[in-house]
């Protein structure tokens, strides 16, 4: 994902709410983002099979207590740093 135009939509978001906004501008907003067209097969025509975009209910705990959809994440689990780290080592 492009992260520039979140960091833009962030910044956005936290001069409207903050007490210096001027006047006449919404309170708040939401922010939609989307995949460019150039992540499709066939460039977004409708030509070939659709990109899929798949949200996952994945563990949050290492015990797997906890779970979140992908989606609603904000960071990345601890623990898969470490379970990266170890998988990659093999190779």
């Amino acid at each position: 994902l492009e992260t520039h135009g979140l960091k833009v939509a962030n910044r956005i978001k936290q001069y409207l709410a903050s007490p210096e906004k001027s006047d006449g501008l919404p309170k708040m907003i939401q922010i939609h983002s989307t995949r460019p067209l150039t992540c499709y097969p066939d460039r977004g025509t409708g030509t070939g099979y659709p990109f899929k975009l798949v949200d996952y209910l994945i563990p949050t705990a290492e015990d797997g207590s906890g779970t979140g959809w992908s989606h609603e994440m904000k960071s990345m689990p601890t623990f898969y740093t470490q379970i990266l780290n170890e998988t990659m080592a093999h190779f």
